[in-house]
This record gives structure tokens, sequence and C-alpha cells, in this order.
């Protein structure tokens, strides 16, 4: 059978669907189709081919690729939900898609349960395991050139933060000796000033002295005042200022010291012969 050629039975059937569906007749479009393809540029000269639909091909074609009606259930695990969909609106993409989970979701318990009443394990057992696609020496080679790249990242973020580290350090020491520095000139500079403000005093002091004498010394009364015997023979014995404690005991020096003493004051004889003191008798 030719591509281009279509049955009778085959366009009636086709008529049909469309129909029921709401498009327009086979036919219909087609010429007008064409007009404007005839009527458009260049480019858009070649004709479009009529579609052809082989429904006996295509059921003979289900029927080679069906599976047996002898054939169990567990071959396929095929569920189909009687249930037709009713939407509100088709063509909101959320509801649908819950719809379609819901569904999935049902008839996955029922595959389930099917599968418990005829006692056929599908869950995988706790020993089990999986043969690996990679052999072992392959995921040692994997984990080692891993745990390298590792190694290698963490050394690089040390060495990183080391001389981050070194910099701030270097900065921070800069800093602190830039200070000192200028607390070092800073004093100097103090120095200098009362240096300088103290010679400038003393020269102003001896220039203002009569008799040449520091500015810093007293300055004497010219008027002899009246001095108190007792004061002086005081001060003469005790010393004016000084130590108030322990000043009266001697030392090498002043225990040495023979000048002044006077025999005949601190002698107790008066020379010559003792007198012969009597006693009460004789006295009377």
């Amino acid at each position: 059978m030719d591509d281009f050629e279509v049955d009778e039975s085959e366009i009636a059937l086709l008529q049909k669907l469309r129909a029921e569906k709401g498009l327009p007749p086979l036919g219909v479009g087609d010429e007008k189709e064409g007009g404007e393809d005839e009527q458009g540029g260049a480019g858009n000269r070649k004709r479009r081919k009529k579609a052809t639909v082989d429904v006996i091909a295509l059921e003979n074609r289900l029927e080679a690729i069906q599976l047996p009606a002898h054939y169990h259930w567990v071959e396929t695990l095929a569920l189909t939900d009687s249930t037709p969909l009713e939407l509100e609106n088709v063509h909101d993409d959320l509801k649908r898609e819950a719809e379609f989970y819901a569904r999935s979701l049902k008839a996955a318990n029922i595959a389930l349960a099917n599968l418990k009443q005829m006692n056929i394990p599908f869950e995988r057992p706790e020993d089990f395991y999986a043969e690996m696609v990679k052999s072992d020496a392959h995921m040692k080679k994997v984990k080692a050139k891993l745990l390298n790249e590792k190694k290698r990242m963490d050394a690089v973020a040390t060495r990183t933060k080391e001389k981050k580290a070194k910099k701030f350090a270097k900065q921070v020491h800069a800093n602190r000796e830039q200070e000192k520095h200028k607390r070092k000139r800073e004093e100097l500079q103090k120095i200098e000033q009362m240096k300088g403000s103290s010679k400038d005093k003393m020269r102003i002091n001896w220039m203002d002295n009569e008799d040449g004498t520091a500015a810093s010394q007293p300055k004497t009364n010219k008027r002899n005042k009246k001095v108190n015997s007792k004061r002086a023979m005081a001060d003469k014995k005790f010393g004016f200022g000084g130590k108030k404690k322990k000043f009266k005991r001697n030392d090498a020096e002043s225990a040495a010291d023979m000048s002044d003493f006077n025999p005949r004051v601190n002698s107790n004889s008066k020379g010559g012969k003792k007198k012969k003191k009597f006693g009460g008798k004789r006295r009377k």
C-alpha cells in the first residue's frame, strides 16, 4: 500500500475521531494552507505531505508486542486505575501532578499488598552487599587521591594563615617601634625645654643679684638680729638640726677625741692631802 493512499474506512474513522474532539474535518484547512504556501516566499515553496494513519498496521503491531494473556501479573507488575481523572482545569499543572502522585501511590500500595499475599520478597536483606562497579584497588587510589588533595588544600590554607599572621605581627611591631621613638623624641624635647628654661632662669637671677650669689640661696639680712644666748648654747651643745635620735652616742672618732676634757673640772680630787672624815661623835 502506497504511503499516500488511504482507504475509505480509515478516512471515515479519522473523520469520526476529529468530530468527537471538535476538530474540523479532514481536507477543510489543507487547501487554504496550500494556497498560503504557494503565495509565500521562495523558502516556503515545498508542499506539505498529507498525514497517513494506517490503523490496521498499528493494530497488528500492538498485537505483536503485547504480552500473552496467560502471563502472570508478577511478570508485568502493571496496575491500571479504572477511575476517570476529573479536573476542573486540565491546565493546572500542580493539581494534575498531585492527582498523578496520589494514583501512583495507591497503585504502589496495592502492588505491595499483592506481593505480600503471594509471599514474594521485595525488600533487600540487611546483610546484602551490592557488587561494586569499581574494584577495591581503584577505590583505594581514589581515596588516596582525595586525601592527598585535602592535605594539599590544608597546607595551602595553613601557609596562607601563617603568612597573614606574620604580616600582622610585623605591622604591630612597626607600630610599636614608631610609638617608642615618638615617645622618646617627646621626652627629649621636654628635657631640652626644661634645660633651656632653667638656664634662662639662672642667667636672669645671676644678673639680678648684686653680690653674684645664686637666686636660690636665701638672702642674709644685713642687720644683726639679737641672738638668744640660751638658744646659742643649746645649739652649740646639742647641735642644730640633724639627727634627733641617738645623737648623744659616741662613735670611734668621738670616743678618741679628748680636746674638750679638763682634768681640773672633771676630777674628783681638788689637790693636796685628803681630809679625813671624822665620825659623828668627833664632829660634835
